[in-house]
């Protein structure tokens, strides 16, 4: 699947999910913004969380990521997330929309209210 700015506007307001299955990282958050200019994916955070075991989700300070999808493919997962992957890079990212069928939050969806250090305010 080749992204367009309309499959990236369709996740704003939903979340990126960064995994490295090399490290074993696990990052989560709100997406504010995103757009791709030449083969790279430009994301920015509302707020961000990273997965520390044993003691759940930190807030970490991140502005935003870039992701170079020259080795990267995307697949739509139903309609509700984008999966991002390269057979050469350990880090998959999935983008997922801010709301569910019916109009509701999307399930699975992490909580901010629950990340530890999070000040929404």
């Amino acid at each position: 699947m080749e992204l367009t700015q309309l499959d990236l506007d369709r996740k704003i307001g939903g979340q990126a999910e960064y995994r490295n299955s090399a490290t074993g990282s696990l990052y989560r958050g709100e997406i504010k913004a995103m757009w791709i200019e030449g083969c790279i994916l430009f994301i920015d955070f509302n707020w961000l969380a990273k997965m520390e075991e044993g003691t759940g989700w930190h807030a970490t300070h991140s502005s935003g990521s870039a992701i170079d999808l020259s080795d990267y493919s995307a697949t739509q997962l139903e309609w509700h997330a984008i999966f991002l992957f390269s057979w050469e890079d350990p880090v998959t990212t999935t983008l997922f929309s801010p709301i569910n069928g019916i109009g509701g939050r999307e399930e699975g969806m992490l909580d901010p209210t629950t990340v530890r250090g999070l000040n929404l305010a």
